[in-house]
């Protein structure tokens, strides 16, 4: 993979976030070059979803700065980041099984379309045009993970591991500035995982901002360049996956805990 930037890319400042007194995250710094897969990593109330919410738009930091490409984030909904190319997959698939393959990535598209998503999945003829560039652009998303042959398959007759990659065709199907991928191999046995590494490192590019949150430690060392490591809110290790795995405290914290 090139590792050459292209842009800032997306940078987090001194966010801090609290739920009442329960402190969330703790002055979270990081930034997340393009050209760069990046892993955040953490046991389980790290902060590491909260954080992903923030960088969408989901949740509003009590302080701090997040900017895409120098441009600042403050007060930008989600659905403006979303049209201004953050996209990302959820720890549960959420798909529409009576719709087909293809359909359920066109959702993919809803925030930049010129129509409804409505129109585009009806058969109005106002929006023909409209439908038939969304479903390219779906097939096209397909390919990119392998799945263009179930374009027209109902989502409810594929199998969980398959719906995994669905789910990222969708995130990717705007061609977004930003992946956000939370968990992507939940639920994967080693097979599909692999299949995911492989499709992951296909997908990467020198404009593309990627970063993973991940559980599965054996894919993060694989697929990440650089990896940052959350606990109980803070940032305690950054670097190579090489320097966070000699990292004794991330050892104590992390790698060396009971699987969870």
């Amino acid at each position: 993979m090139d590792m050459a930037n292209h842009g800032a890319g997306l940078v987090a400042k001194e966010i801090k976030l609290a739920f009442g007194g329960l402190q969330v995250l703790n002055n979270v710094s990081v930034s997340f070059p393009p050209g760069v897969i990046t892993g955040l990593i953490g046991p389980n109330g790290a902060g590491k979803t909260s954080f992903f919410n923030c960088l969408t738009g989901l949740y509003r930091p009590n302080s701090g700065d997040i900017s895409l490409d120098g441009r600042a984030l403050k007060g930008v909904s989600a659905s403006r980041r979303a049209r201004l190319g953050i996209s990302r997959t959820f720890q549960h698939v959420a798909l529409s099984p009576e719709l087909s393959v293809a359909e359920n990535v066109q959702f993919g598209l809803h925030a930049s379309r010129k129509s409804g998503l409505a129109d585009a999945l009806l058969p109005l003829p106002s929006a023909w045009s409209d439908r038939e560039e969304s479903r390219h652009k779906a097939i096209e998303a397909l390919s990119l993970v392998g799945l263009s042959h179930l374009a027209d398959v109902p989502a409810g007759g594929v199998a969980p591991g398959t719906l995994r990659l669905v789910e990222l065709a969708r995130a990717m199907v705007g061609r977004p500035r930003v992946l956000l991928l939370d968990e992507p191999a939940a639920g994967l046995n080693s097979s599909e995982t692999k299949d995911l590494v492989q499709t992951l490192r296909q997908i990467a590019s020198r404009e593309l901002v990627m970063v993973v949150v991940e559980h599965d430690m054996d894919l993060i060392m694989q697929i990440c360049d650089v990896i940052n490591v959350l606990n109980f809110g803070t940032l305690i290790a950054a670097g190579t996956p090489a320097e966070v795995q000699a990292n004794p405290l991330v050892a104590e914290v992390y790698l060396g805990a009971a699987d969870d």
